[in-house]
């Protein structure tokens, strides 16, 4: 591939290009640099729970997110790591002994009582995340504070749900290498809305990604019938298929609302 451009930041020595392909297409990439050295280029077949947003600001996020492919941390550790957290998620059980998600909501307390009763009229066995009574990590984390008051601390939930114009939630996420996926209105966001009406709008996944239970989430449009609500339902939309609801669901479930 040859070098479309070069732009070298003169803040904190990040380098971006633009590579053309032989077949004419262009991809961007971005070497950022840490105190620990530099890592490779991004590696070809990354975790299916992982996204870096095709730009360059999602090349930038990806090694922000996952500045340990430096090291000999390997992608099947990452898968593995993945499948133990999974594991450790569903150890809390309700009252009846059913496996019970834990949802860690960092945001309007208004926002999480909602987005919980949705989840529960949809036969999901959630409770909010309490650190004190809860043992092992949630299994989402919802970053969502308009003020930005992150706190993630050990145990690190198995993934986390984040806007993806959320620099405080960037920020905090990158110190934890916790996978993530953004969800707004920007078309880099993995999901996203690709259609609105006055009683309806209509979601698009834009990239795959698994759910708690393994199970994978493809590239699809889904018409709530809702009128849209911003960032918030796009996070409602996302907790609730990464904790399992079927995507043919959600327009029921989304009808009460």
């Amino acid at each position: 591939p040859a070098v479309l451009r070069k732009q070298v930041s003169a803040g904190d020595g990040t380098v971006k290009y633009l590579w053309r392909l032989r077949d004419g297409n262009a991809v961007e990439t971005v070497v950022m640099r840490y105190h620990y050295g530099t890592g490779p280029p991004f590696p070809r077949l990354p975790c299916a729970f992982c996204f870096g947003r095709p730009s360059l600001a999602g090349f930038a996020a990806y090694f922000e997110f996952f500045p340990f492919f430096g090291t000999n941390y390997t992608i099947q550790n990452h898968r593995k790591t993945h499948r133990t957290q999974k594991l450790q998620t569903h150890r809390n059980t309700s009252k009846g002994g059913a496996p019970m998600d834990l949802l860690d909501w960092q945001g309007q307390d208004t926002q999480a009582q909602e987005l919980l009763h949705l989840l529960r009229s949809a036969g999901v066995c959630v409770q909010r995340y309490d650190a004190a009574r809860h043992q092992g990590p949630a299994g989402v984390c919802v970053l969502a504070d308009p003020a930005g008051a992150y706190r993630l601390q050990p145990p690190y939930p198995t993934i986390a749900i984040f806007e993806g114009e959320d620099r405080a939630a960037l920020r905090a996420i990158a110190k934890t290498g916790v996978p993530a996926i953004t969800a707004g209105l920007s078309e880099h966001d993995t999901v996203t809305y690709s259609s609105m009406a006055q009683d309806c709008c209509a979601v698009t996944v834009g990239r795959p990604f698994l759910t708690l239970r393994g199970t994978s989430v493809q590239e699809q449009e889904i018409v709530l019938p809702c009128p849209c609500a911003g960032t918030p339902l796009l996070l409602f939309v996302t907790a609730a298929l990464v904790l399992g609801v079927a995507p043919e669901l959600l327009s029921g479930m989304f009808s009460l609302s």
